[in-house]
């Protein structure tokens, strides 16, 4: 996907190529791999070599506006490119009915419990992870079908925590 960046008045141009968790960007000569982990409706946590970034991306019509704990940036979308794959407006990256551990740490405290209701943004988990507590959350209105973890369990990356059936 051709991405235009926009850093105060300066553009740059980006190529994205996205195979799963991995996205490989390229500009005037430069590629970096980065590892696009989603911790829920849109946030990710994002892996540079050894760097870990966390941020939230969100779009909004042609935009694409990314905020990290210092930063905030906006991508505007070439013509005929909707995004799709970026940001709150996802496409298909992998079942979202399955909530995983983005990284190991240890479950701080599970807030549903099989049967329940959920809506879309609800914290389902929280999950301690590099002494920062990352909520796990709902993609999507949904009854709770399992919970496969307990308070103060210690977990792996790419645990499924939570199983969710959506609601129409």
């Amino acid at each position: 996907m051709d991405l235009k960046f926009l850093v105060g008045e300066q553009s740059i141009e980006l190529k994205a190529e996205r195979n799963g968790e991995r996205l490989l960007l390229s500009t005037a000569g430069e590629r970096r791999e980065l590892t696009v982990t989603e911790c829920g409706h849109c946030e990710y946590l994002l892996r540079v070599g050894e760097q870990v970034h966390r941020v939230v991306a969100v779009k909004n019509g042609s935009a694409i506006h990314v905020l990290t704990d210092n930063e905030s940036y906006r991508f505007e979308l070439p013509a005929g490119k909707d995004g799709d794959g970026f940001g709150a407006e996802h496409g298909d990256h992998g079942d979202k009915s399955k909530i995983a551990a983005p990284m190991p740490g240890k479950v701080v405290k599970v807030l549903v419990k099989p049967g329940d209701k959920v809506a879309p943004k609800q914290k389902l988990v929280i999950v301690e992870a590099m002494k920062m507590e990352n909520p796990l959350i709902a993609p999507f209105a949904a009854e709770v079908k399992a919970v496969n973890c307990a308070d103060g369990e210690l977990v792996d990356s790419d645990r499924v925590l939570i199983e969710l059936a959506k609601l129409e």
